[in-house]
């Protein structure tokens, strides 16, 4: 029996980006933002995924962890052009809009909002928006708001007020 330790290989960290971004796009930002400690590789390689999903009933320990993950993660992501921002919050109306703001000025394309406040008004004027998923939003903030979606092509509300 040879009892010689065998050298590790690092094979995943190999592969190109255009591989591994579309992986860790498919799982929740935290997760992504987890496998920086993988390898020196890896650090900032999740700066680069294209969709950011923030979801505070995935952060099960206390609902007050989102807000101060998220403003750590938009201020060290890169990609300036958003193809998805997908938001499951509902504790702070202010923090909220700031985040989805934040998505509209990079010009996020699929939108996707759990919230359990009125929507922002900046939401309304999104010209990048392809496609808009509201969930148990409360709609319109007041009326008389000015719409203005001229790329949207699928627009999807669940038991959201005001629709």
């Amino acid at each position: 029996m040879n009892t010689e330790s065998v050298p590790s290989i690092d094979r995943l960290s190999a592969f190109p980006d255009d591989i591994l971004l579309p992986i860790l796009s498919f799982l929740p930002t935290k997760l992504s933002v987890s496998t920086s400690i993988l390898a020196k590789r890896w650090r900032f390689l999740w700066a680069h995924v294209p969709n950011l999903h923030f979801d505070s009933g995935y952060h099960h320990d206390s609902p007050t962890r989102l807000p101060s993950i998220i403003p750590y993660v938009m201020s060290l992501h890169k990609v300036r052009n958003l193809h998805t921002f997908r938001l499951s919050y509902g504790y702070d109306e202010h923090l909220g809009d700031t985040w989805i703001a934040t998505a509209m000025s990079r010009n996020v394309r699929v939108l996707g909002l759990r919230l359990r406040y009125a929507l922002p008004q900046c939401l309304f004027t999104c010209e990048t928006l392809v496609d808009l998923k509201l969930d148990r939003c409360e709609g319109i903030p007041s009326a008389g708001v000015h719409v203005s979606w001229p790329s949207l092509k699928r627009f999807h509300y669940k038991k959201t007020a005001n629709f």
